[in-house]
């Protein structure tokens, strides 16, 4: 368990320099920096602690973006946290496969709260034309998947296949 929250903390520490450094980048795909550790944290922490994770990274974000209301993304985040807790039973924790997976219904659930959100506070959502539609419904939850797939999946389950004990065919009695 220790082994696993150590692979957690390295893909934190990995989405903080990238929301730092690269929101420009990225900001066309609106890939959701945090999407991947905090999916990743559905699968150690109860409820209430991820929640608190998702509100945490939400306002970090809100801190470094000029966003149109600050706690726009705490809020969003925590929203889909919490709407997408039960899928975490539907998958296991292999990395490889569950993490980008359930990025994508993050990042689907994140968008539509937030055009939820940008409704009740009269500011411009992301689905305000037939072309931002398409895009924020599909490309932008794929962008988010593969955001996930290459850069926490493969090389944390590399990370970890190389820092595992190593057996070579022994029989532990």
């Amino acid at each position: 368990m220790l082994e696993r929250k150590f692979y957690l903390v390295i893909a934190t520490v990995i989405s903080l320099l990238f929301a730092i450094m690269l929101p420009n980048f990225f900001a066309p795909l609106g890939i959701h920096f945090f999407a991947p550790p905090l999916i990743m944290a559905l699968y150690f922490f109860r409820r209430a602690t991820i929640l608190w994770l998702a509100l945490a990274a939400g306002l970090f974000l809100d801190a470094l973006c000029i966003s149109p209301r600050f706690g726009f993304f705490g809020t969003t985040y925590t929203v889909a946290i919490a709407l997408i807790y039960p899928l975490r039973l539907l998958f296991f924790r292999d990395w490889l496969l569950t993490v980008p997976i359930v990025t994508l219904f993050f990042s689907l659930v994140t968008i539509l709260s937030e055009q939820m959100f940008a409704f009740l506070f009269d500011i411009p959502g992301p689905l305000t034309t037939g072309a931002s539609l398409i895009f924020s419904l599909l490309l932008a939850p794929l962008a988010d998947a593969i955001w996930a797939l290459i850069f926490f999946a493969l090389p944390l389950g590399a990370l970890h296949y190389y820092l595992r004990p190593k057996t070579y065919g022994k029989v532990e009695v």
